[in-house]
């Protein structure tokens, strides 16, 4: 009787964490969202006159060369900034997920036409002959993959500036999965906890809210992404099991 009292002790305690870890979570959102929401304003009043009169520069006298390049350097400094109290808005101001059911082979073939109209990438859908589902607001599913798209698009070019991205689904017993892969350098392994978190980037342009949004979205949809081990390229994994639905 001790170890079965041990051992619902030990389900206790992983429950605990589980819970604990979702409500840090939620926690850290919400910090987040009063934050970006109550510091938006002012950053943006003074960013919005850095950038106008940077732009005003040079418009009745030419620059010189060094100074347009430091006017082009405020400017895209100014866009940077921008982009990330736009993400960070995101998340405080985020609709509560409205999910329905999903055919992810007509999903995907559709993304596949929408995101080939304004990237330039080579983008291969791959989906089983038989119909898969996810539960899922269609609207941020699309949002997930177009962050994820844009990983690649970004870090894993060939010597032609070409991606090669490939989005395949797949089902195990009650759990669908849809994979994005690309064959670029692949993210190394001491940073596979940290590509997560917010602001986190190996970029100098970047922002580093490009894979927090994405896992958030997901996390809201009670599913996954999770970064896989693969031994060439990135990949991606967006699971959810559909016997909790």
């Amino acid at each position: 009787s001790i170890s079965v009292c041990n051992k619902y002790a030990v389900l206790i305690t992983l429950e605990d964490m589980i819970s604990i870890a979702q409500q840090a979570q939620q926690l850290k959102l919400a910090s987040l969202g009063r934050f970006s929401a109550s510091i938006a304003h002012e950053l943006r009043n003074p960013l919005g006159a850095i950038a106008h009169a940077a732009q005003l520069l040079g418009e009745e006298h030419s620059l010189n060369k060094d100074d347009e390049r430091l006017k082009e350097l405020i400017i895209n400094n100014c866009n940077r900034m921008n982009g990330v109290i736009k993400n960070v808005l995101q998340l405080s101001r985020r609709e509560k997920a409205k999910p329905e059911m999903n055919d992810i082979g007509f999903l995907l073939t559709q993304f596949k036409q929408d995101f080939y109209h304004k990237n330039s990438c080579n983008l291969i859908i791959k989906v089983p002959q038989e119909r898969l589902f996810l539960f899922f607001d269609k609207s941020q599913l699309e949002q997930v993959l177009v962050i994820l798209c844009d990983n690649s698009i970004i870090h894993a070019q060939d010597k032609r500036g070409i991606a090669h991205i490939t989005i395949s689904a797949n089902a195990i017993a009650n759990k669908s999965s849809i994979i994005i892969s690309d064959l670029g350098p692949g993210i190394p392994p001491e940073y596979y906890d940290t590509v997560f978190e917010p602001f986190f980037t190996t970029l100098n342009k970047g922002t580093g809210m490009g894979l927090f949004i994405a896992r958030d979205l997901c996390e809201i949809n009670q599913a996954r992404l999770d970064v896989l081990k693969v031994d060439k390229g990135c990949s991606f994994s967006i699971t959810q099991n559909l016997s909790d639905e």
